[in-house]
């Protein structure tokens, strides 16, 4: 189809039919499927339409967590967390690491989450601000924990929503009248941005020319090696779902985009085949 000049490619049959059943299975908690069948889904179309790789992606490590393979869970969400930086892979990342107990991880990401894409509709993160409060009670900082706890009654009268009973049994423990409710809100944005990681921000990407000089692994995840560009060598992994990994050899030439974490190591992403 052609739209104002442009040719627009639309999602196949197949893949659609993939999309909305993995969807199904995830929604009524049927996680073998669900992983079954977006694994066959990665396997089977070669060419991915509306992001769908990525959410294929997601409910493989999601069912992962409902099946109890945490870490494999976590480490197929950093993947998808690289190419798609959106607020609730963020706490979905938190919600894992809270839960095996990597508390500090776990708080990176949060306030990652509830940093991103502003704050004009908190009630849209209800849940995250829930785990933001639970990492507080956990560092035992109830005074923080609290005013989580708080906002969260205030958005929820807001919007004329249910207090769930793990939440009202944390109210029931807060002596109201010492705190004034009208400045949590502004209090909390406050003190997120004062915590807000700078990974992304001074994330830089430059695009370089070189040639694989080493691969280290060729599985089922995937490749990852070495690309060696002006005498320097550059890491870098390569996801079994990228379509021109069957050509990425030795030797080959490539063009690739230097990540430069502001923790000082560097990444190289493979943009494409140079022939």
């Amino acid at each position: 189809m052609e739209i104002r000049g442009k040719m627009t490619e639309f999602a196949s049959d197949k893949e659609n039919w993939y999309a909305t059943k993995s969807k199904a299975l995830f929604e009524l908690h049927n996680f073998k499927e669900c992983y079954e069948i977006s694994k066959l889904a990665i396997e089977k179309i070669d060419n991915f339409h509306y992001n769908n790789d990525l959410w294929f992606a997601r409910r493989i490590a999601l069912s992962k967590k409902e099946l109890g393979s945490i870490d494999e869970a976590i480490e197929e969400l950093e993947k998808i967390y690289k190419r798609k930086r959106e607020w609730f892979i963020k706490k979905e990342l938190a919600e894992l690491y809270f839960e095996i107990d990597k508390v500090e991880k776990s708080f990176y990401y949060a306030i990652d989450a509830i940093c991103t894409n502003g704050f004009s509709k908190l009630e849209f993160k209800i849940g995250l601000i829930q785990l933001l409060g639970n990492i507080f009670k956990k560092y035992n900082k109830m005074e923080f924990a609290n005013k989580h706890f708080l906002l969260l009654k205030i958005i929820r009268e807001e919007h004329g929503w249910k207090i769930p009973q793990e939440l009202q049994n944390e109210l029931n423990n807060i002596n109201i009248e010492e705190i004034n409710l009208s400045s949590i809100k502004n209090e909390l944005i406050k003190y997120w941005k004062s915590c807000q990681p700078k990974t992304d921000k001074s994330l830089k990407s430059k695009k370089l020319q070189g040639y694989i000089k080493k691969i280290l692994n060729n599985n089922e995840k995937g490749k990852n090696g070495f690309i060696t560009s002006n005498k320097q060598d550059y890491y870098f992994v390569l996801p079994k779902h990228i379509k021109f990994i069957e050509n990425v050899e030795l030797n080959t030439k490539v063009e690739f985009e230097v990540l430069e974490l502001n923790n000082g190591k560097k990444r190289a992403k493979i943009v494409k085949i140079i022939v």
